[in-house]
């Protein structure tokens, strides 16, 4: 297998690249259905039905990196942060910091 090129920008990483890593960095075995729904005290039709929302969910939110991703480089959006209100006792504490 030839080595990876190193660029020196990063690429972003698609939805399949994530899920292809995941999958490489945590291989799992089929679940044995009969078993969990026994364990969690289930129906196994059940276990199958909430074992495939979780896989759905998990896609969906590696699917929304990419489009967050794109959405705020193609619009040039800025993370705006919120102001925090400094408690007395932070200002108290950040003046003796400053002066040893």
């Amino acid at each position: 297998m030839a080595p990876a090129k190193s660029s020196s920008q990063a690429q972003p990483w698609t939805a399949e690249e994530v899920k292809l890593l995941f999958n490489m960095a945590y291989p799992r075995a089929s679940p044995n259905l009969k078993q969990l729904a026994e364990q969690l005290g289930r129906s196994q039709g059940s276990c199958k039905m909430k074992l495939h929302s979780m896989r759905t969910a998990v896609e969906d939110l590696v699917a929304s990196w990419g489009t967050t991703a794109k959405d705020a480089s193609s619009s040039g959006a800025a993370v705006s942060q919120k102001k925090r209100k400094i408690q007395p006792e932070e200002a108290v504490n950040d003046a003796r910091n400053e002066h040893p």
